[in-house]
């Protein structure tokens, strides 16, 4: 006013906020697969041995519009090479409530789960075969850098993938813990069993 400018006491308070997620994944998996959000929570179901019509049919649920390269609906559906399909929750209640229908399929189904939290660093695998649940592979970051828990007979590729990754620990040049090589685990062992990774790019189809 007339020609000043006056300015009141500071509006803010002082403090800090870290602003980025507590993500500790290994930096070449997020440098590899496409954008996406940090602090990832989905549930992927992975089935062979059936048609995805008659999945679908199975499940009650239908295609819901064109197929995108990134898994943006709330459920969506992709067919992968090797007769496998994977089935994408980006809710983990739909994963929750899906599983009962998925394990209960008959003789010659395979049917693998994983479920994925990156905020709490949490993977877990489980496989079925003619709805029975053979095997699981889980890590829980909150609990250690190295935990690792297995159970039934998990596929006989598990002890090299678990090699591999204290290996790559070791060789990282970071500090043991500082970075959770193990989250990883779960999710390779369903890449070496599918030729899948939740991190890869795939034509996915909404479904309602």
């Amino acid at each position: 006013m007339h020609g000043r400018v006056t300015f009141g006491p500071p509006a803010w308070e002082e403090g800090g906020q870290d602003i980025f997620p507590p993500i500790r994944l290994r930096p070449h998996v997020r440098a590899d697969g496409p954008p996406r959000p940090a602090g990832h929570a989905v549930g992927l179901f992975m089935v062979r041995g059936v048609t995805p019509d008659a999945l679908l049919r199975h499940l009650g649920l239908t295609t819901d519009g064109a197929g995108t390269d990134t898994p943006a609906a709330r459920l969506c559906m992709a067919a992968l090479p090797d007769g496998w399909c994977v089935l994408w929750c980006n809710d983990m209640a739909d994963a929750t409530g899906l599983r009962l229908k998925l394990a209960s399929q008959g003789a010659g189904v395979e049917v693998i789960f994983i479920t994925i939290d990156e905020h709490a660093c949490r993977t877990r695998a489980t496989g079925y075969h003619g709805g029975v649940e053979v095997w699981s592979v889980a890590h829980d970051g909150s609990a250690s850098a190295h935990d690792l828990v297995t159970t039934g007979q998990p596929p006989a590729c598990l002890p090299g993938l678990v090699a591999d990754m204290e290996r790559e620990e070791v060789e990282s040049g970071y500090p043991p813990g500082a970075v959770d090589f193990y989250f990883d685990i779960p999710v390779a062992l369903v890449h070496a069993l599918t030729g899948f990774s939740y991190w890869q790019r795939a034509v996915f189809t909404p479904l309602a």
